[in-house]
């Protein structure tokens, strides 16, 4: 028995054995050749070094070094033979290092003694940099092996950009004094904003206004005060309370300006319109222009404050109706004039119907029309929370309201055309002419790059419900490559879905498909940043764009959706093969015959053997298994006779007499009824038993079972003269 899992194990070990040293000797010999090589190429490189310093030093110098050399290059080849060529190159620049500050010793003798020193300290440097070099090149190397690379997640990771100066500014934020937005107007995507800023000394430009719409950032086109562009007018709306609550002298003044508007205030290009508020909203002149001056007084001199009521909420909802009309013959382009309003009142819509000081309000904001408000200085009681209700309103469009007089009204209005006059005009281009059809905040930051302060402007809401049709295809301005996994892409303006890896194709000019992992956009920059899967070669590739539309709301697609790019990448080096890499289906088929013959031998053995039973638990061949010669009749009862015939191998044991009264048990356990001390048998094997007419055996569910004339008991069976049990390593024949 311990002879057959001796021959079993060392076959199984043998199997294991060639196996394992084919795989081993292969990557040995593929290793032993790069280390050759490699070691090839070091030497020459020390070689090369040894030969420079010799040119250099003194014969004395030159031993010493060429021995430290020599030290370092074996200490490097050992390396190289350990690890990879990237710790040879290390190893090697430390040595070429360690060479060039020995070059400097000088000849003398004490200049030897302090080189000799310095040359130790920088050998052991050397070796410990090597040292470093080679830990953290294997850290390095297995990390490669065990951790894939991933694609960075954030866009600003995509480029690298320097620090932005302006983050360490602080913020200040304007009040209505220091600046103010006054309009804006939007007919996406263009956008025109006027506004004020009272600091004269720092000049304002592109470079240092920024401006949003929404969310979205506005490229600022340019920057001028008001005037410097001759097609730029204003639309000047003129109200004049003419309800008896206002003050006779103050009334009388104000009509009196009103009629010498177009002379003292307006300039080339202005509009005038004179509304006359009181039960009604009155049309007096419109759209009058300098040239009109005659009219505009004689119509306006004829006015009186009669009325009972004032419908002024009323009034500017008219006004605002009619400011649309002129806007609508605009068109689809911004128009080319502001709109203001100017309401001389006591501040008090005295009707009862009509429309709402809110609705009116709203109808202002909506609009985009500035109010500037000039309320009698001398309001009631009654009418004062009115008159200041109104001015919020005022401010609320981006305007003012001024509190006047009959003696200082024709100085405040000529300081509102003064003031209006050094607005500051911002025009821009948002990224898309796509429009929300809603109120959308627009905000200007001024960078003050002397005071190192960011300045905010209280934002104003504009409608966005107007757009210049866009029917051009967008561009890619170029794609080009910035390191092996990662290109980056640019369009010509604002586009979609162009952030959805599923977008891209990568393909070899040889069909090869590259992976796209994952696409960043860069908003600073307005870029793309394709991340691949693997490495980009050097080569030509084909990009396909698929999906991508601008932002316009017209969704234009791409003019051109696949191009032909040649990129600069890193030289492939295809890798050369091991022989097991190249023949593992010849290992493979030597390892698969070699289990076949083992199997085989197993199998022949096994049969040669008789099989294989179980003892105690254990495995063994049944022709090892021998017969203890103690077979013992513990009862002799009375009972049915029954002879049992015990043979082994052939040869007949003994001839047992047993009396059968109900049944008997036979096993390897002195506690049965027939104890046999064969290790094949179970301590409990079978029981034969007797009902009075016939005699029947029944296997004691054990490990190696019960045979009746060689077929398996799984059941109670009727015994019938000379019929053979088999049970351990015995044949019983039962005779009666």
């Amino acid at each position: 028995m311990k002879r057959f899992y001796k021959k079993l194990i060392v076959i199984l070990a043998m199997c294991c054995l060639i196996t394992s040293s084919t795989a081993i000797s292969v990557e040995a010999f593929d290793t032993s050749v790069n280390m050759l090589d490699d070691t090839e190429n070091v030497v020459m490189d020390n070689s090369e070094t040894e030969a420079t310093t010799t040119e250099t030093i003194t014969t004395e110098a030159i031993t010493t070094e060429a021995i430290t050399t020599e030290a370092i290059t074996t200490e490097a080849i050992t390396t190289e033979a350990i690890t990879t060529e990237t710790i040879t190159t290390e190893v090697t620049t430390t040595e070429i290092i360690t060479t060039e500050v020995i070059t400097t010793e000088t000849t003398t003798q004490t200049d030897k003694i302090e080189a000799e020193d310095k040359k130790d300290n920088v050998t052991t440097q050397a070796t410990t940099v090597a040292e470093n070099n080679l830990t953290t090149a294997t850290v390095a190397l297995n990390n490669s092996n065990s951790a894939p690379t991933t694609a960075p997640t954030t866009s600003e990771e995509a480029t690298t950009e320097e620090v932005d100066p302006r983050e360490s500014y602080t913020t200040h934020t304007l009040n209505v004094e220091e600046g103010r937005i006054e309009q804006v107007q939007a007919v996406k995507p263009k956008v025109r904003a006027y506004f004020y800023y009272n600091d004269s000394t720092l000049v304002l430009s592109p470079e240092n206004v920024e401006a949003k719409l929404g969310d979205s950032r506005i490229t600022v086109d340019k920057i001028y005060r008001w005037g410097q562009e001759s097609q730029l007018h204003i639309n000047y709306y003129i109200l004049l309370d003419v309800s008896g609550s206002m003050n006779n002298s103050y009334f009388e003044a104000a009509k009196k300006e009103i009629a010498l508007f177009p002379t003292k205030q307006m300039k080339a290009g202005d509009t005038l319109t004179v509304y006359a508020v009181g039960d009604s909203t009155e049309l007096i002149v419109e759209d009058c222009t300098y040239d009109d001056m005659r009219l505009v007084e004689d119509e306006v001199m004829k006015l009186t404050n009669e009325a009972n009521e004032t419908y002024l909420d009323e009034a500017i909802l008219e006004v605002v109706e009619d400011v649309k009309k002129d806007r609508e013959a605009c068109g689809n382009e911004l128009p080319q004039s502001r709109d203001v309003i100017i309401a001389f009142t006591d501040g008090v819509n005295e009707s009862m119907v009509g429309a709402t000081q809110n609705e009116a309000e709203t109808a202002l904001k909506n609009s985009g029309v500035t109010m500037y408000g000039f309320i009698e200085n001398d309001v009631t009681a009654d009418n004062s929370d009115a008159a200041k209700k109104f001015g919020e309103v005022a401010r609320s469009t981006g305007g003012q309201e001024y509190y006047f007089n009959d003696e200082d009204v024709a100085e405040k209005l000529s300081d509102l055309s003064h003031k209006l006059g050094e607005a500051y005009v911002l025009e821009g281009t948002a990224r898309d002419n796509e429009v929300s059809n809603s109120l959308e905040r627009f905000n200007i930051t001024i960078y003050h790059d002397d005071n190192k302060e960011i300045l905010l402007f209280e934002g104003k809401d504009v409608m966005v419900d107007k757009h210049i049709p866009d029917n051009t295809a967008p561009q890619v301005e170029y794609i080009k490559m910035i390191d092996d996994t990662k290109l980056e892409i640019k369009f010509s303006e604002s586009v979609e879905k162009a952030d959805d890896r599923a977008s891209y194709v990568l393909t070899k000019d040889d069909g090869t498909n590259i992976g796209i992992e994952n696409v960043q956009y860069n908003e600073k920059n307005d870029i793309y940043i394709l991340y691949a899967s693997e490495t980009i070669y050097k080569g030509t590739y084909i990009v396909i764009i698929t999906g991508v539309t601008d932002s316009a709301m017209e969704k234009n697609p791409l003019a051109q959706t696949e191009f032909t790019q040649e990129f600069d990448g890193p030289e492939f080096v295809e890798e050369k093969e091991s022989f097991f890499q190249k023949y593992w289906w010849i290992v493979l088929i030597i390892f698969i015959v070699i289990v076949i013959i083992i199997l085989v031998v197993v199998f022949v053995v096994i049969k040669k053997n008789k099989g294989v039973v179980v003892i105690d638990n254990k495995a063994t061949l049944a022709s090892n298994t021998e017969v203890k010669q103690h077979i013992i009749l513990q009862n002799e009862e009375e009972g049915e006779k029954l002879t049992l015939i015990l043979n082994s191998k052939g040869k007949s044991v003994k001839t047992i007499q047993a009396s059968v009264k109900g049944s008997v048990i036979v096993g390897r356990s002195d506690l049965c009824d027939i104890y046999i001390d064969d290790l094949a048998m179970s301590r409990q094997h079978f029981a034969i038993e007797f009902d009075g007419e016939s005699f029947y055996v029944q296997d004691l569910d054990t490990t190696n079972g019960t045979s009746l004339n060689g077929i398996r008991l799984t059941h109670k069976r009727r015994l019938e003269p000379n019929d053979k049990i088999t049970a351990g390593s015995l044949d019983i024949t039962v005779r009666w």
